[in-house]
């Protein structure tokens, strides 16, 4: 580990699943604080990647959510371009 400061984590956990824990760290010749680091960062990193997702959709929602019109004219909120909207039918 390195120099960085630390703090004391208590929480409970089932019996079997800490006894379960420990053994398999134990085969794996690593320590059961190290593979809860491990996890607790790799959980961090999947959240903040799907949180800054969330917001871009966000952004780009209320992008389009601001797209001006004037007549049958709409301005691409991106490039600022006016033009005609495409009618399927």
């Amino acid at each position: 580990m390195t120099d960085q400061e630390t703090s004391l984590l208590n929480f409970r956990i089932p019996n079997e699943l800490k006894h379960e824990f420990h053994l398999l760290c134990a085969e794996n010749h690593t320590r059961m604080t190290t593979e809860m680091i491990r996890m607790i960062k790799e959980f961090v990193k999947r959240e903040s990647i799907e949180q800054d997702a969330y917001k871009l959709a966000k952004q780009v929602s209320e992008k389009k959510s601001r797209s001006e019109v004037q007549g049958g004219s709409v301005k691409c909120p991106y490039t600022g371009v006016w033009s005609e909207p495409i009618l399927r039918g």
